[in-house]
């Protein structure tokens, strides 16, 4: 019918996202998820599911949009400037006032996180491809003569992701990221002192 606007289930879940970005799981309602979309509560469960299917199709739509340009950038060749872009590019991120404070998945594991079922899963899922992708970068660094030989890559990619996951809450706590980008900073200055393998 002319006039009508046709469902877009991206957008919706962009805004879908959002919500559950500002408010959480728990705290995210009904009201606030039907007026975000523009879907009515029935619309809304025939759409996605219930709420725990909504949210995690959230997750996976904020994991594509936001996880994996970021995951991208540690592919640049040099190990430094791909860690730096990496921290740097989150920061910015978290900077822009158009985004919620702080990162859907890291609210999502501190909200969810070890529970059972298909969100504690996904959670768990999302930590571990990151904790991967981080060690083979750090792996690569090691093969490239860019970090010594005995380097620990276990130890510096668990370092990195404890960081990754600490800054968004650092964010979310102080309400700006003075801290955010101090503890960026301290981080890069610590390349050169990466972890090395106990004999």
């Amino acid at each position: 019918m002319a006039g009508t606007k046709r469902f877009e289930p991206s957008e919706a879940l962009d805004r879908a996202v959002r919500v559950f970005w500002e408010r959480g799981f728990e705290g995210a309602s009904y009201s606030e998820l039907t007026s975000a979309t523009g879907l009515n509560k029935s619309s809304l469960y025939n759409a996605f599911g219930d709420k725990q299917a909504l949210y995690i199709k959230c997750l996976e739509r904020f994991s594509e949009t936001v996880g994996a340009p970021e995951m991208a950038t540690l592919e640049r060749p040099d190990f430094a400037d791909a860690i730096a872009s990496f921290f740097e590019g989150m920061v910015r991120r978290m900077n822009e006032v158009a985004s919620p404070r702080g990162c859907l998945m890291t609210m999502a594991a501190l909200e969810l996180g070890g529970t059972e079922g298909a969100i504690g899963t996904i959670i768990r899922s999302n930590l571990q491809q990151w904790a991967a992708a981080l060690r083979a970068r750090c792996d690569r660094a090691v093969r490239d003569g860019e970090l010594p030989p005995d380097t620990d890559t276990e130890a510096l990619a668990s370092l990195f992701l404890a960081v990754m996951r600490g800054l968004p809450a650092l964010n979310r706590g102080f309400g700006d990221l003075s801290a955010s980008a101090l503890a960026v900073k301290a981080l890069l200055q610590m390349l050169t002192a990466a972890p090395r393998l106990t004999r």
